[in-house]
């Protein structure tokens, strides 16, 4: 069995995430979907607003749980199992996907706002941050079949996950595995004294850590396509995605530290937070 835990909010955002995480169910063995919908109602202030607190906590609850009939009413071909939770969006979240053993958390990158009972925006990267699983966030583009997916790798274990989880969430996919080498003047100048084009010991450098973090993924290395650049690498990759005509981004949650090529720590929270389709974070 494998648990996908959906934040639902009733937002745009999170209806896409529902749908994304619909078409990743696809690909993995005996998926059920967790919906999950958290609500805030702030302790009354005082003893004679009592009978209004019990009144408006009742209908939070009568309202969440008919957003989640509703939204559990959309799916079709995936087993569905509904979470109401009174408190904070992301601590319920986390909690359902620890007591469910989740393979995957889905929420939208935005929420309804401050007064909604799922704040996405600092939800999402609340979540992100201390979710033990990989964490889809998707954005405003309807899910689709996972043609093209990239994947940003630097040789570490996380990046190597990420890898995986390409190739098992999205098995009929091109996966494209991008390196980014950030290099200083003097490591140019190194470069340029060998024998080889820079681009060409770009390219082969690139090649080598991305067939390393394969090795680590235990993926067939020719399943991978290699794509290499330099500069930052929250940049590339972002540029990649946005002209590349990827369905999917997965980033490791980090990479191998400021003196690695991909501090994936920073270049994970950027891609969530600018990237032009849904991405995933993997621990």
């Amino acid at each position: 069995m494998t648990n996908i835990v959906v934040a639902c909010d009733g937002s745009e955002h999170a209806q896409k995430a529902l749908g994304w995480a619909r078409e990743l169910a696809r690909s993995v063995p005996e998926p059920v979907l967790h919906l999950v919908h958290a609500y805030h109602v702030p302790l009354p202030i005082s003893e004679g607003m009592a009978i209004e607190y019990a009144r408006t906590l009742q209908e939070a609850r009568e309202d969440g749980q008919e957003l989640l009939d509703r939204m559990a009413a959309s799916v079709e071909g995936v087993p569905v199992r509904t979470h109401l939770r009174q408190g904070a969006a992301a601590p319920a979240v986390l909690a359902v996907a620890d007591e469910v053993g989740a393979g995957l958390i889905a929420m939208g990158s935005r929420g309804l706002g401050l007064a909604a009972s799922l704040f996405l925006g600092s939800v999402s990267t609340e979540v992100v941050h201390h979710a033990r699983v990989p964490v889809l966030v998707a954005r405003h583009d309807h899910a689709r079949p996972l043609r093209r997916v990239l994947v940003g790798v630097d040789g570490s274990a996380h990046s190597a996950r990420a890898l995986a989880f390409a190739l098992r969430w999205a098995p009929e996919a091109e996966i494209t595995a991008l390196h980014v080498l950030h290099l200083s003047p003097e490591a140019r100048a190194l470069f340029e004294q060998t024998d080889l084009s820079f681009d060409v010991a770009v390219d082969r450098a690139a090649r080598d850590v991305v067939n390393r973090t394969a090795d680590l993924a235990r993926v067939p290395a020719d399943r991978v396509r290699p794509l290499a650049a330099t500069g930052s690498a929250a940049d590339q990759l972002l540029a990649e995605y946005r002209t590349g005509g990827y369905d999917l981004a997965v980033v490791g949650s980090r990479g191998l530290g400021l003196l690695g090529e991909l501090f994936l720590g920073s270049v994970s929270e950027r891609l969530v937070r600018l990237a032009p389709g849904p991405v995933v974070v993997v621990k």
